[in-house]
């Protein structure tokens, strides 16, 4: 992997500090001006490491009061990151992709900044539609910065799962995610991919996922509606509604 960027470096101690306790859930981090002087870094690094412990779900911004340490352990269990291929798998399915498109392109703004990098780099990007018993599932795109996958251009067309590749071959382990999925109807071109008719339900998810703190893909997913659902275990007593 490429080498850890100070704010990364923050994000993982204080992830470390919090899970041992050390920073107790329902208590406030200390403030900026004393991360900044433990750590001796400036402002902007210690805040790029709250907004990652944020989106992980360890914290929470409050503002005008502080930092808030959430029960992590409730928040992870809502939602364990998994691929679609992987699920498939566990499920029963043969699951295959009919063909890999591999290459490279310009990261617009969406991807670089899902990415944290700049706009107009080249990033790697995977097409591909994926098949469940030979039935099309997904059309799938995910976009990751090059300098974390240094020769994957190797594995193009021979890999089932990005995520379990990502583990195996380079090391990179996938802890968070942040998920925005929503619906939307199948298009001419969706509907001839999926061999579903036009106008047909899909499910729109975009991903972000994380490793160390730093994001590794971009995903943009469209999954049949009627072939896929998701399953989302929570835990904790309901004190209101």
């Amino acid at each position: 992997m490429a080498k850890l960027p100070a704010y990364t470096k923050v994000y993982n101690h204080l992830k470390g500090m919090i899970a041992k306790g050390d920073y107790p859930l329902g208590h406030l981090l200390p403030s900026e001006p004393e991360l900044e002087k433990q750590f001796g870094v400036s402002r902007t690094t210690i805040r790029r490491a709250v907004e990652l412990l944020a989106r992980a779900g360890y914290v929470e911004v409050k503002q005008g009061r502080g930092t808030l340490v959430l029960d992590y352990n409730i928040n992870q269990n809502i939602s364990k990151i998994t691929s679609i291929s992987q699920t498939l798998l566990k499920k029963g399915y043969n699951v295959r992709p009919r063909k890999i498109h591999m290459g490279y392109v310009d990261a617009d703004k969406l991807i670089a900044n899902a990415l944290d990098i700049e706009e107009g780099r080249q990033v790697v990007r995977l097409q591909r539609v994926q098949l469940a018993d030979e039935v099309p599932i997904a059309i799938m795109e995910n976009y990751i910065n090059p300098d974390m996958v240094q020769g994957i251009d190797r594995f193009d067309n021979s890999f089932t799962s990005l995520y379990k590749l990502l583990g195996d071959e380079f090391d990179i382990h996938l802890e968070t995610s942040i998920d925005k999925i929503t619906a939307k109807v199948a298009d001419f071109m969706e509907s001839e991919m999926l061999h579903i008719s036009p106008g047909a339900a899909l499910i729109l998810m975009r991903r972000v996922t994380f490793a160390g703190g730093i994001p590794v893909t971009y995903d943009h997913l469209r999954i049949r509606a009627d072939k896929y659902q998701f399953e989302i275990n929570t835990q904790g007593i309901v004190k209101d509604f």
